[in-house]
């Protein structure tokens, strides 16, 4: 039986995103590259959500051997349906064809985190969930020390350098791919004491995402696509809609 949630992150509230910005600049841009990228980030649009994989919303929770027969056949289905779009599909191994699958939203036991911040910031501020008539009240950005946990045997985890000659959004993205090997054990839980978790009001949805605009963090940057470029603009010109202020 899966345990019941328990959370084990530290939790920090922050009044404003220009708190949660100048926090960053200051105790994470400081330090050098190296040391940066110990940290890896992952945004989310309500508070109060679990940290899980797609494949576990996807399917609940399954023993290793259902999970990973599940993983098969959507994969399967993704290089089978796939082929017509990216013709060396066939070629990439299974992690990769699951890792590319998951960036275009193929349910995967990997869980999306990025080395920024401001690109965690921003799937935090963008998620649909924001235009619902019950909005969340509070976003949240986890932090993740992966120098202060012992992974070898626990977690699994790629980066987009492995990965960008395939996943050019992996490397836009500046993505990092983590997986837990043990289904019925929470990530928090794994994870204890190198996981932060920072929440922000969702109120200030729009001035982040025009913060993060003029930092050159938008959809247009980050996908590289037609779609990310109709997002971009949707998303600039909205706020004036609504009267609301980008400053």
């Amino acid at each position: 039986m899966a345990e019941k949630s328990r959370t084990l992150s530290t939790r920090i509230s922050w009044s404003s995103f220009a708190k949660f910005e100048e926090r960053m600049n200051s105790h994470f841009f400081g330090r050098g590259i190296v040391a940066r990228r110990r940290f890896v980030f992952r945004g989310m649009a309500d508070s109060r959500w679990r940290l899980e994989t797609t494949l576990d919303r996807y399917s609940g929770k399954l023993d290793l051997k259902d999970r990973t027969a599940i993983q098969g056949r959507l994969r399967s289905e993704f290089v089978r349906e796939g082929l017509g779009y990216h013709s060396e599909l066939r070629k990439l191994h299974d992690d990769e064809q699951d890792l590319l699958g998951r960036h275009h939203g193929l349910p995967s036991r990997y869980m999306d985190w990025t080395e920024s911040p401001f690109i965690a910031a921003y799937f935090a501020f963008t998620d649909s969930r924001h235009d619902r008539p019950d909005p969340p009240t509070h976003v949240s950005i986890y932090r993740l020390n992966l120098g202060n946990l012992d992974v070898a045997s626990r977690l699994s985890i790629k980066r987009e350098t492995d990965l960008s000659w395939h996943n050019a959004r992996a490397h836009e993205q500046q993505s990092v791919f983590i997986a837990g090997d043990d289904p019925s054990v929470s990530f928090d839980a794994v994870v204890g004491s190198g996981l932060t978790k920072y929440e922000i009001p969702a109120s200030e949805r729009w001035s982040v995402l025009s913060r993060l605009d003029s930092m050159g963090v938008t959809s247009a940057q980050l996908f590289r696509s037609l779609d990310g470029a109709a997002q971009t603009a949707a998303l600039r010109i909205r706020p004036e809609m609504r009267g609301e202020s980008h400053v």
